[in-house]
């Protein structure tokens, strides 16, 4: 009887070590997987307070942001951060630029589509290209340009800058009209009065004559003739000597196409915009100045652009349109 007994004690003891060993299984792997989910979270958040420190001291940092100026003096580099003035002045800058650019971009746009768009006028379509306040440093260009693509223009010419006169010989044995623009130009002197007029009139006729041989009738009053300037030293002058160049025997000429050159702008582009989109069926007396370099610049495009369409380039002379403004004075 007592084997039995002892048979079954073992057997109770043999379950309740299994019990233990499945329990202490079970809370082993229970603690190694909260062990791995605690530590994967204090991973994470070190990893994000990390994160955060590199984005506080990326944004206080001014070597990230361009905040610091390098100078060099005597050989070594000094680095110096910006004040926030400066700061703010260079980010100023950097706007102006980006709205320039931007800006330049879409009136780069706006020209291409122009002139995919363009449809040319119909008629005669002859283009006057004039040259007001010359000669002078771009002189020689403008006068390559034109001799490269055979058209003739015409020069309205000062006695100013005396060291390019020779273009005036220059224009005037290629083919180009020469025009008188008074000597002097200076609105103070020629519209001082009538005779002041006529005696600047006279001294650029007579530097004209000596350079190419022959006289020229063919005239540009400074400001054209519906200028209001010259009211300020003169009433009714214009009107007056209008009426007197046409009983000597001179034409005057105003125009009818403006390339802007002349204070409204510096930009080749909008030289060559303004021209060319108004450009007419019948004639077109241009103004521009061959003083000005950013106008000689557009002036190829423009050649290429009218004889695409068309257009036929002249010189002026007595017989020409005039493309006469109204007189204001």
């Amino acid at each position: 009887m007592d084997e039995p007994e002892i048979v079954i004690e073992q057997s109770k003891e043999y379950r309740r070590f299994r019990i233990r060993g499945v329990a202490v299984v079970f809370f082993a792997v229970l603690f190694s997987t909260t062990a791995v989910f605690v530590a994967a979270a204090i991973s994470v958040g070190v990893l994000c307070d990390t994160a955060v420190e590199h984005k506080k001291e990326a944004e206080s940092s001014s070597d990230s942001f361009q905040d610091i100026r390098y100078t060099l003096v005597g050989g070594v580099t000094t680095k110096e951060y910006l004040s926030d003035e400066e700061k703010q002045a260079e980010d100023e800058r950097t706007k102006k630029e980006e709205e320039a650019e931007k800006e330049k971009e879409e009136e780069k746009e706006e020209t291409t589509k122009k002139v995919e768009t363009y449809v040319p006028p119909s008629g005669a379509k002859i283009v006057y290209l004039t040259f007001d306040d010359g000669p002078g440093p771009y002189t020689e260009k403008l006068l390559d340009v034109l001799k490269k693509y055979n058209v003739k223009a015409t020069f309205f010419v000062t006695c100013n800058r005396a060291n390019y006169r020779n273009m005036i010989k220059r224009a005037y044995e290629e083919g180009h009209a020469i025009g008188l623009h008074t000597c002097s130009h200076n609105y103070a002197k020629v519209y001082a009065n009538d005779g002041a007029y006529f005696d600047d009139l006279n001294d650029v006729a007579g530097m004209v004559k000596n350079l190419t041989g022959q006289e020229t009738k063919l005239v540009r009053l400074p400001g054209g003739s519906s200028n209001t300037v010259s009211a300020k030293y003169s009433r009714g002058i214009i009107s007056r000597i209008t009426k007197k160049l046409g009983e000597e025997g001179y034409v005057y000429f105003d125009w009818n196409v403006a390339s802007g050159d002349a204070g409204n702008t510096t930009s080749s582009d909008v030289v060559y915009n303004n021209v060319t989109k108004k450009l007419r069926g019948d004639y077109s007396v241009v103004l521009q100045h061959d003083i000005k370099g950013f106008s000689v610049d557009a002036v190829e495009g423009i050649i290429k652009f009218g004889q695409k369409y068309g257009f036929t380039f002249k010189a002026l002379d007595m017989n020409s349109p005039t493309a006469h403004h109204r007189v204001n004075n």
